[in-house]
């Protein structure tokens, strides 16, 4: 199934000098505390309209699927620059779905069926009624707790065809949320069965240069799939044995168990945060801090309630030291066991850092654990590099490896800040 968005998530298009004015806000916007690119077509240029024409002209007559992911999901700057005024009298909902109408005509061209990823339309059921009838509506969560009950049946009273779209959780996390993912997916599937929906699209993203190696999204596919195929309970504990004897191939039966308790790392962390883990994070943070005049600065002010106390920090280390050892005890192919030590070894090397800014411990300890980072990064890129490769084409591998690249630049700049005598108090 072809698969482009049109709406949101455009940047790499907004960068170019020939659809630049096509952004809805050239500036881009502040948003989840840092500034961000523009990545949103202005629904009211036509422009906008002529780009989709190329794109689906490109895409859509060299498939033989009957189907079109349009996505348009996340238009974030949507209704805050040039379309402010018209969303402020119309509503955000009238000019979103009147850009759908627009690429909806383009798409039946073609005679695809298209589907549509449901996170700007779902508060919105006053347009319900308007939308194609023959449309999948993609109701997407990636959290235990995302109410695929609620959003579903709201769907089916309204007599709109849906699907739901749950997670693997590999994505900001590396080892998965073994938790969410089990029960973002259950609820998924059981609630499309009860109520009669079209089916279920996993989702599998590569968010911050998709760092996470396909291993460790494994457990959730098959589960997904095991699941989706049977609709019944039990399923967990066939999924240990499918995964055992199929996938990981262990005679001795225990790469299931390794893989899935390593996406538990999230239960030492601090505190629980969505689409995500605070070690993660973590990275995030540092990532962005590089479009900050002050990075260091900017770092302290969005760790000062994500840092791990050492208590927390001791029991993480162990549990990630207990899963390296864990999965060299498995009879599995050496890949699996080195995309799961690499893994392991990033997050380490961003607990070091985490620690590395706890203003409560020694700073000789912190300086300690920012030169253990800095010795071993070189390496994890390198790592990188071998284990993408093994399995994917180049693509994007040296944007991927960009971003290891800021880390190690910002665990140097951490060490010459903390050896220069800085008075935290102060600062």
């Amino acid at each position: 199934v072809p698969n482009q968005n049109g709406f949101g998530h455009m940047t790499e298009w907004l960068e170019k000098e020939e659809f630049r004015h096509l952004a809805e806000a050239p500036n881009g916007i502040h948003l989840w505390g840092t500034h961000r690119k523009p990545s949103t077509l202005n629904p009211l240029d036509e422009g906008s309209v002529k780009l989709l024409e190329k794109m689906y002209a490109d895409m859509l007559p060299i498939s033989n699927s009957k189907y079109f992911h349009m996505n348009f999901d996340e238009p974030f700057e949507l209704g805050k620059d040039k379309t402010k005024e018209v969303c402020e009298k119309y509503g955000v909902e009238v000019v979103y779905l009147d850009f759908v109408k627009k690429a909806y005509e383009i798409i039946k061209k073609y005679n695809k069926i298209p589907l549509i990823f449901g996170d700007v339309l779902i508060n919105h059921d006053n347009v319900f009624d308007q939308i194609p009838k023959d449309m999948i509506y993609v109701d997407w969560g990636y959290e235990a707790e995302y109410p695929f009950d609620k959003n579903l049946e709201r769907l089916k009273s309204a007599g709109i065809k849906f699907m739901a779209a749950p997670a693997t959780t590999s994505w900001c996390s590396l080892l998965t949320r073994t938790q969410d993912y089990l029960e973002n997916i259950s609820s998924a599937i059981w609630h499309v069965y009860k109520l009669g929906g079209e089916g279920v699209l996993l989702t599998d993203w590569g968010d911050i240069g998709h760092l996470q190696h396909l291993s460790a999204s494994l457990a959730p596919i098959a589960y997904a799939g095991l699941l989706s195929y049977r609709v019944k309970h039990g399923i967990f504990k066939d999924l240990k044995v499918y995964l055992n004897n199929y996938i990981f191939k262990d005679k001795k039966e225990l790469a299931a168990d390794v893989f899935m308790d390593a996406g538990s790392y999230y239960k030492y962390e601090p505190h629980y945060t969505g689409n995500g883990t605070v070690t993660f994070y973590t990275m995030v943070w540092i990532l962005n801090s590089f479009k900050e005049e002050d990075p260091i600065q900017y770092f302290r002010r969005r760790m000062r309630s994500n840092l791990f106390s050492f208590e927390q920090y001791e029991l993480l280390m162990d549990f990630f030291k207990q899963k390296k050892k864990e999965i060299q005890l498995c009879e599995i192919d050496e890949l699996f066991k080195k995309e799961l030590t690499h893994s392991i070894e990033i997050l380490e090397l961003i607990l070091r850092v985490n620690i590395g800014y706890q203003e409560k411990l020694d700073v000789s300890f912190r300086l300690k654990t920012f030169e253990e980072a800095d010795k071993t990064i070189d390496k994890l890129i390198e790592d990188l590099k071998t284990l993408w490769l093994t399995r994917n084409k180049y693509s994007r591998l040296d944007k991927s490896v960009e971003e290891l690249i800021k880390v190690r630049e910002f665990i140097k700049r951490s060490i010459s800040y903390y050896q220069g005598g800085k008075d935290e108090t102060k600062d």
